[in-house]
């Protein structure tokens, strides 16, 4: 990953991660959706994307909303209400 990434122990020993502050709802994202899944559902989908079989996706999920590019994807929270509610990452880079 070209971006750096802290893991940590938050509350309730629940495994979190710190990312810049640019991309940091990429952990939101990855904490609250992916976290309480298997991961398989999210990662065929962006697969799909990335490999051409779709050109793109719109999805949902516990308390974030993804459109997946070939590029990049944008993340937005649902229930943040400041203007930092959305951010993009390259969809490469949210894969791996």
């Amino acid at each position: 990953m070209k971006y750096t990434y802290e893991f940590f122990k938050g509350p309730f020993n629940l495994l979190m991660i710190k990312l810049p502050e640019n991309i940091s709802l990429v952990g939101e994202f990855l904490e609250n959706d992916i976290q309480n899944s298997d991961g398989v559902f999210w990662l065929s989908r962006i697969n799909k994307v990335l490999n051409g079989e779709i050109n793109s996706l719109k999805l949902g999920g516990n308390s974030c909303d993804l459109e997946i590019c070939n590029d990049f994807t944008k993340i937005t929270h649902r229930y943040i209400e400041d203007e930092n509610h959305s951010c993009s990452i390259e969809t490469d880079e949210l894969k791996n």
